[in-house]
């Protein structure tokens, strides 16, 4: 979990604390509280959880000045642990994820240069009518021509080359020379694999591979 958000999640589980207990017990500020601010705060809380940070922005109004949090944490005593959380939310929002940035591109690992993001977008499409992106970051050099990818931000630059021969049209869609393809790892079994990925439909296939480094022709 990025820093940012792990802060944010942090933040957000005592403050539902806090107003849970100013809600439980009568209090100067339990007439603040009522079911909807809960559920809000939750539900807040569920999205970053689940790595949803679509409404993080919006959690800035829990900060103002005119806001109920502030009137309730001056009700049951604890202003200064609030504006400490108020600086920590604050300095937490800086991370690019929550602003909604894009990632901060990588410098390339063959010539140095900064890399560039590339979409890789699924061919079939969603319900709404779109075609999702896959959820790796992938990376392209402008300068090099290196491709390849991250899991998550931040993570291992992972190298994919493009395929040669007839494994470098893809079977799903028919384009061709669009199959990229990964290094060869090593299963707990001891099999050899690889992972091919089209570029044109984004669709991906693991291959059982030879120990002379060559596909064995079973794909998955």
């Amino acid at each position: 979990m990025l820093v940012g958000v792990s802060v944010l999640l942090e933040i957000l589980d005592e403050i539902i604390a806090r107003v849970l207990a100013s809600h439980r017990e009568p209090g100067p500020s339990h007439h603040l509280v009522d079911e909807g601010f809960i559920g809000e705060l939750r539900d807040h809380a569920d999205r970053v959880r689940r790595g949803d940070l679509s409404r993080a922005p919006e959690l800035r109004v829990l900060f103002l000045p005119t806001g109920p949090l502030g009137d309730i944490a001056a009700g049951d005593g604890w202003p200064d642990r609030y504006l400490e959380l108020a600086a920590r939310f604050d300095s937490a929002l800086e991370d690019p994820a929550l602003r909604g940035e894009p990632p901060e591109a990588p410098a390339c690992p063959g010539c140095r240069r900064r890399l560039e993001r590339r979409t890789l977008r699924r061919s079939e499409k969603t319900w709404g009518g779109g075609r999702p992106e896959r959820p790796e970051l992938w990376w392209n050099c402008p300068q090099c021509d290196w491709l390849g990818f991250q899991r998550d931000e931040g993570g291992r630059l992972r190298p994919m080359r493009r395929m040669q021969g007839d494994w470098a049209d893809c079977d799903f869609c028919g384009s061709e020379e669009s199959n990229i393809v990964s290094e060869t790892w090593q299963e707990p079994d001891g099999e050899l694999r690889d992972w091919v990925v089209c570029l044109a439909c984004a669709r991906s296939n693991p291959r059982r591979v030879r120990r002379d480094g060559t596909d064995d022709g079973r794909g998955e």
